[in-house]
């Protein structure tokens, strides 16, 4: 059996191995522990601990992480990510609109990829050259017509922190 001292201080170490701090964990969902009879108050568990590192993660930032050959998609719109600089990541737009040429702002060059068929998307890779904020963005019009098109251009706009490796 963990002690509920033992199991306050791993979470406290997980918490902190993410870059949050003790006080972070007061702001995620409780921990379902119940106290050891006789017990002293060092002993008893806090009523506000986390109860994973992904849970305190998500409470710590905004934004998604992306690992290594990561695909972004129009449903990502609005979103913000974290990379880290030599990861690959691609950027599929689907054919159902007609995309602008996405357009970005930061140190990362598009890389058209190329299809014998058509996947039903068009994509490319991002070059990131270097660590910092990139923002895409692009304008879909609906390739489309009749009762059951939808007739309003869609925005795409998403943003990637690039952290060194």
């Amino acid at each position: 059996m963990v002690r509920p001292r033992r199991t306050l201080a791993a979470i406290f170490i997980a918490v902190a191995a993410c870059g949050g701090s003790a006080e972070d964990a007061d702001t995620v969902a409780p921990a379902t522990t119940t106290a050891t009879p006789g017990a002293t108050t060092a002993d008893a568990p806090t009523s506000n601990t986390a109860t994973s590192t992904t849970a305190s993660t998500s409470v710590m930032t905004d934004a998604t992480p992306l690992p290594d050959r990561s695909t972004i998609t129009q449903e990502d719109t609005g979103k913000r990510f974290t990379t880290t600089l030599g990861n690959r990541v691609e950027l599929q737009l689907s054919s159902d609109y007609l995309w602008t040429r996405p357009q970005v702002e930061g140190s990362v060059e598009l890389v058209d990829i190329n299809f014998i068929t058509d996947p039903g998307f068009t994509a490319w890779e991002l070059l990131i050259k270097e660590p910092g904020e990139i923002t895409i963005t692009a304008i879909g019009t609906p390739n489309c017509d009749g009762d059951y098109c939808d007739p309003q251009d869609r925005d795409f706009e998403v943003s990637i922190v690039v952290e060194a490796p």
